[in-house]
């Protein structure tokens, strides 16, 4: 359909095209030719379009409308081309959802096609959204405390990775979204460092206790982002070795590291290209 002129500029015609055709629609109707009409047979009306004078619509705009005229793409899908990279990133297909991970954190990425915003009954907004990527979609939730911190981010038509835990709903899944970031081509992985200081040791069973919760946490956890601990002492701060633990950062992670040693003792950073950014 492209060879008939530009897509931007045909909708832009719109409105007159529509014009021009009921116009003529109206003069066959009622029965008038114009003085040349009455030479041999009626001429068709011819409508041009003229040349565009912007800039072509964009491959994005293009899937758009397919999707919102057709409710399908006429084109290619605009993940493809992009398997590989996302597997690159361990996203899994929606088609890979079975109930043996269940339960399980997952990172799924695609096309955000839906978005509806609801407010709690203590007058909190919450989202729920649909992700489309090449074999299906899924439904993610995303409840107040992500939903604030990554309000900007859900505009539909974007591609976005999402990490949360893998529920079954009925007959299908949905996602309890933890984390998200827009996908873009060129971008790092966003890595995150945990640097946790211990307050100083009191009593060794309770200290012993919330230890070894804060290990269970980090290590349930599973990802790759790194953990330094350190653990303040009468004679100064001691560095634990943590060389081997990786862990994933969520906002619960970090609050129950928080409930466990106190409001004070973490801090996050994120690792971007060339760039150290505090996130907390």
């Amino acid at each position: 359909l492209d060879r008939f002129g530009s897509r931007k500029s045909m909708l832009d015609q719109l409105d007159r095209i529509v014009s021009v055709a009921q116009q003529s629609t109206r003069t066959a109707a009622a029965g008038k030719v114009s003085m040349f009409g009455m030479i041999e047979e009626t001429a068709p009306t011819i409508f041009s379009i003229p040349p565009a004078q912007h800039d072509p619509a964009t491959l994005k705009q293009c899937y758009t409308w397919e999707r919102e005229l057709l409710g399908v793409y006429f084109g290619q899908h605009p993940l493809n081309g992009l398997a590989h990279r996302l597997r690159e990133r361990n996203v899994i297909a929606t088609s890979e959802f079975t109930e043996d991970i269940t339960g399980s954190k997952v990172t799924v990425g695609g096309l955000l096609i839906a978005t509806r915003t609801v407010t709690t009954r203590s007058g909190q907004s919450m989202l729920y959204a649909t992700l489309e990527d090449l074999s299906g979609t899924v439904e993610v939730t995303v409840f107040p405390r992500v939903f604030d911190a990554t309000r900007d981010v859900w505009e539909t038509d974007r591609i976005l990775l999402i990490q949360g835990k893998l529920e079954q709903r009925g007959e299908g899944f949905q996602i309890m979204c933890e984390t998200v970031q827009q996908y873009a081509e060129d971008d790092q992985i966003s890595m995150h460092h945990l640097c946790i200081t211990v307050p100083p040791l009191q009593d060794p069973v309770s200290d012993r206790l919330r230890l070894e919760n804060v290990a269970k946490a980090l290590r349930n956890a599973k990802g790759s982002d790194t953990v330094e601990v350190r653990v303040r002492t009468s004679i100064g701060t001691v560095r634990l070795d943590t060389s081997t633990l990786r862990t994933q950062w969520t906002p619960e992670l970090e609050e129950r590291i928080r409930q466990l040693l106190g409001r004070e003792a973490i801090t996050v950073s994120i690792f971007q290209p060339a760039i150290l950014a505090v996130a907390s």
